[in-house]
């Protein structure tokens, strides 16, 4: 006969246990919907002059660095 016992388990970590099974059975929609900022908070205003700038500059300097890699 089998005999069964009990153990103690913290609330809290019985709690934390329970949380992350709930994430698990979240859809991808009410992940996506708890965790998302507000359409307003997300956006963000980039000045595109300063990164394609940015860009043509390691476009001219990514050839000259392998080249020096390539040369030691």
């Amino acid at each position: 006969m089998t005999e069964y016992g009990t153990i103690k388990i913290p609330e809290e970590a019985y709690n934390k246990h329970n949380e992350h099974r709930k994430e698990l059975r979240m859809t991808w929609e009410e992940y996506i919907g708890s965790e998302a900022p507000e359409p307003s908070d997300a956006q963000i205003e980039i000045d595109m002059d300063e990164v394609l700038g940015r860009i043509d500059d390691l476009e001219n300097e990514l050839p000259r660095k392998i080249a020096e890699e390539v040369r030691r």
